[in-house]
């Protein structure tokens, strides 16, 4: 199963202990991490897709947000009104850099998953494309 996450950063910058989001090693990941031009994160947390065979695995990982399974075309109008205002809260709710940087979640009826997965991958990195953020699926 695929998802899309917010994650801690762990790792002290090392080769043998690099900058990465913080999960199990049975999940297949693709993360946004900007960095400074020291190479340290920019921010505390990564923005990733993520394929497990457990979703339970990545839920246990402290401090992150593991997005609804929504389809990416779906309107947020059509997602269930309690799951959509948990996204919403707690996405808004992460202080990025510790500095007050927050996110920004579209929220109007005619937005997309889409729009929201895509207005917070900009927000991690002025780069990001959707259609270069994927991750192969893990078997079972």
């Amino acid at each position: 199963m695929i998802r899309y996450m917010i994650a801690p950063i762990i790792g002290t910058g090392t080769d043998e202990n690099p900058y990465r989001p913080e999960m199990p090693d049975v999940v297949n990941k693709n993360p946004r991490i900007p960095t400074l031009p020291n190479g340290a994160p920019k921010y505390r947390f990564a923005f990733c897709v993520v394929a497990t065979p457990s979703i339970a695995a990545i839920e246990q990982v402290s401090n992150a947000y593991v997005f609804p399974d929504y389809p990416l075309d779906g309107l947020l109008s059509g997602m269930e009104s309690g799951v959509r205002a948990a996204m919403v809260q707690s996405v808004q709710a992460y202080n990025l850099d510790n500095n007050g940087y927050y996110l920004v979640v579209p929220n109007e009826d005619t937005n997309s998953f889409r729009d929201v997965i895509t207005s917070i991958g900009l927000q991690f990195d002025p780069s990001f494309v959707l259609s270069f953020f994927g991750v192969s699926e893990v078997s079972e």
